[in-house]
């Protein structure tokens, strides 16, 4: 089930005008605490708001469970607000079922819209699109470093350090090196390194594995931080732990909440330019 005021579509599909500005995209999260059954998350997709210099929410989604399934249909819901853009710039937890998700909306929505590209091509356009949260890589190299009985603590600083060359290395020669040289130094993490570096992970996080520009890489948010910290504005406003309809219902008042702050701060730039405006 989802949320979206008219509103919440104008934020996801702002005036086409030519920026200097690096662009914010889109974050995408799932919050685990707005509704009571545990398994049921609130999946929310924001974009920032240069009026009031804070993110503002796109999208809200009531999903019974976190597969692919039910990310995808979040994301289709998402394409359908903004076919006028010619591409969409996410930036999404690490999880198999988000990314995969984004890809198949991405392709139904294209199919939908009678692209000529066949649906591998299409799937390969929408992971050049992705990118990874650094953010979770780093603190999945703290947390198995820090591992009990995996790593001495003398050798956690030189793991520490071999890992997160991976994101920086510029070429292709320069990350098998230090691939390599953390399989041999440290053949206990096979299976941790083995998941980092299937082509659909490495090329959201690792610089050398990209295959979304350079340029559009430098446009996005590189974690989801603001998108939790959606979440706890979320809980401030609505609350948490509630049944279905009634979080639905607090949701609706959320939403209003975030455009009732946006018409306050659009109505104090009007007032300003009206006083500064020079006389005849």
């Amino acid at each position: 089930i989802s949320i979206q005021t008219p509103w919440m579509q104008q934020q996801l599909v702002p005036d086409l005008v030519v920026i200097d500005e690096p662009l914010t995209g889109l974050i995408t999260d799932g919050a685990h605490k707005f509704f009571k059954d545990r398994l049921s998350i609130l999946i929310t997709t924001s974009t920032f708001s240069a009026l009031t210099q804070t993110w503002v929410p796109g999208l809200f989604s009531y999903a019974d469970g976190a597969t692919t399934k039910h990310y995808r249909y979040h994301f289709q819901a998402i394409f359908l607000s903004i076919l006028e853009a010619a591409r969409e710039k996410d930036v999404l937890d690490f999880s198999d079922a988000q990314r995969k998700g984004y890809e198949e909306a991405f392709v139904w929505i294209f199919i939908l819209l009678e692209d000529p590209r066949n649906e591998e091509e299409l799937a390969q356009v929408a992971g050049s699109l992705l990118s990874g949260c650094e953010h979770h890589y780093r603190k999945s190299v703290h947390k198995v470093s820090r591992a009990q009985g995996i790593l001495s603590k003398d050798s956690q600083t030189a793991f520490k350090r071999l890992a997160m060359d991976l994101c920086t290395v510029k070429t292709e020669a320069e990350f098998t090196a230090t691939v390599e040289e953390i399989q041999n130094k440290f053949p206990q993490l096979f299976p941790w390194l083995n998941w980092w570096l299937e082509p659909e992970h490495a090329r959201m996080i690792f610089d050398s594995q990209r295959t979304m520009s350079a340029e559009t890489l430098a446009s996005l948010p590189r974690t989801t931080n603001a998108e939790e910290s959606m979440h706890n504005t979320l809980y401030h406003i609505a609350g948490q732990d509630h049944d279905v309809l009634p979080g639905l219902e607090q949701l609706v008042y959320a939403a209003s909440w975030f455009e009732l702050r946006h018409r306050n701060a659009l109505s104090e730039l009007t007032y300003l330019c009206f006083l500064y405006t020079p006389s005849n």
